[in-house]
């Protein structure tokens, strides 16, 4: 007997691109440690699963990962989008014993059930333009449902909510999300498998906006409702839904109104049931994004990062986490990824943006006078260093020595205090961006990036153990 169904993995991140070829599958491998290698990660083909037109699934690994594809018609380079695959799993009785595991059509024959039962569906919403307007008039949502054993490609139509007043989608149009399409089970691949196809990664307006705003979108992706309330939006200065600033298009008569431009990303909710029964549904997950410009860099914090913090902050302080080698391997890996992150960075032009930018802006906010010499995150270098991007060098020359852990540890030794005195703590600044780990960089509200709750007191902790053993040897 089926008990539930559930979907694997539960959250997918698919990305953006204009191609037609989906991109290979790819894991990051070793560290390029030679002697004058980069010391950053490297990326290795891993097993790409590919779709034939009548919906079957074949495996390969490839011998090369190719990011992008050249227009032939105008030369255009064109990014491969990311699109996930969603494996369906289940949890049922078998000879009086429970089984989990992924589901075939041999299993579902055996429980009493058919692929034809099988109902996916996909929710998917950009609802950006809602979330700013307060207008359930400017959400953008497709619905679609797909029976089990149907293997065509499903369009995500993006339409306003049926019945709109003054819809920001008008009727009779969409803007397209992505497609979804299942796949048709083989012996050497019985899955059951649900595709997500991201957009192309364009833009759409209002008619009016190539005369407002010098911008080159095909007259085509300009048909959204110009009566809307997303055009034309202009949010209260302490509006914290626009924090930080540049998060839509907006120029024209009133600075900083809304232009009513909206991409094609999207969320969305993907499930599988079978109407009927008793039987639980399964969930997941995927969120679109664009294009990864550097896919062998890593950065400093991560989704998994996040996770971790809401879910295990705990148990970096527990008796003898911080002792077990396991914790050793996970800091020198952070700081791994923190060379990597700025090997993707300008700090030269970060910089100067924090220091005529982001702390003048804090401290007049605050109504305190701006004194550079208090609140520059780094005084600016002298103008003849013989180094175009002196912070820069620098700093990836530093973190580059830090790729070794006992060096760190070496550094804790001689300054017992450099973990506080050089990390930023969560939570704990005072708006300004100073020398303080990670330097320069914003978090999503536009303050000063810090670490996770979790990863700072893994430091800290990591720290004192070892402060512990030099006051235990002195």
């Amino acid at each position: 007997m089926l008990k539930r169904l559930s979907i694997s993995p539960p959250l997918a991140i698919a990305r953006l691109g204009s191609s037609d070829t989906p991109l290979e599958c790819f894991h990051w491998g070793p560290n390029d440690d030679r002697p004058r290698g980069t010391g950053k990660t490297t990326i290795k083909p891993g097993e790409t699963l590919v779709i034939a037109a009548d919906g079957t699934v074949t495996s390969n690994t490839p011998m090369v990962i190719q990011f992008k594809d050249v227009d032939p018609a105008d030369g255009t380079e064109r990014f491969r989008p990311v699109c996930p695959f969603f494996e369906l799993h289940g949890v049922w009785e078998s000879n009086g014993e429970t089984v989990e595991g992924p589901l075939t059509p041999a299993i579902l024959h055996k429980l009493g059930l058919d692929p034809s039962q099988l109902r996916w569906t996909v929710h998917a919403g950009n609802l950006k333009p809602f979330h700013m307007t307060g207008d359930s008039d400017c959400r953008i949502e497709a619905r679609v449902e797909l029976q089990g054993d149907d293997v065509n490609p499903v369009e995500l139509r993006g339409v306003s909510p049926k019945g709109s007043l003054n819809p920001l989608v008008k009727d009779g149009t969409h803007i397209p999300l992505g497609t979804v399409r299942l796949t048709k089970p083989t012996d050497d691949l019985p899955e059951f498998r649900l595709r997500f196809i991201p957009a192309k990664g364009r833009f759409y307006g209002p008619p009016e906006l190539k005369s407002i705003w010098n911008v080159d979108i095909p007259k085509e992706q300009l048909f959204l409702n110009r009566h809307s309330t997303w055009v034309g939006f202009l949010p209260s200065s302490d509006d914290p839904r626009t924090n930080p600033g540049g998060l839509y298009a907006g120029e024209g008569i009133d600075p900083g109104a809304s232009l009513g431009m909206v991409d094609d990303v999207c969320d969305a909710i993907i499930s599988c049931s079978i109407p009927g029964s008793d039987i639980a549904a399964g969930f997941a997950r995927v969120t679109v994004s664009p294009p990864d410009y550097a896919p062998d860099r890593r950065h400093l914090i991560t989704i998994a990062d996040a996770l971790k913090d809401h879910t295990d902050r705990a148990d970096v302080s527990e008796a003898g986490y911080v002792a077990a080698e396991s914790t050793e391997v996970e800091i020198q890996d952070l700081f791994e990824r923190i060379l990597e992150t700025m090997g993707l960075m300008n700090v030269d032009v970060f910089n100067n943006r924090v220091d005529v930018q982001e702390n003048p802006a804090t401290a007049f906010a605050r109504g305190i006078p701006y004194k550079p010499t208090d609140h520059y995150a780094f005084p600016p270098e002298p103008s003849l260093t013989g180094e175009s991007f002196p912070l820069t060098q620098r700093g990836r020359q530093a973190h580059r020595r830090m790729l070794s852990i006992e060096i760190i540890q070496d550094l804790i030794r001689e300054k017992p205090g450099l973990i506080e005195q050089w990390i930023r703590p969560p939570g704990g600044n005072d708006g300004f961006f100073t020398k303080q780990m990670p330097p320069v960089m914003r978090d999503s509200s536009g303050g000063p990036l810090h670490l996770t709750r979790r990863q700072y007191e893994l430091l800290r902790n990591w720290a004192n153990e070892i402060r512990k053993g030099v006051e235990a040897n002195s």
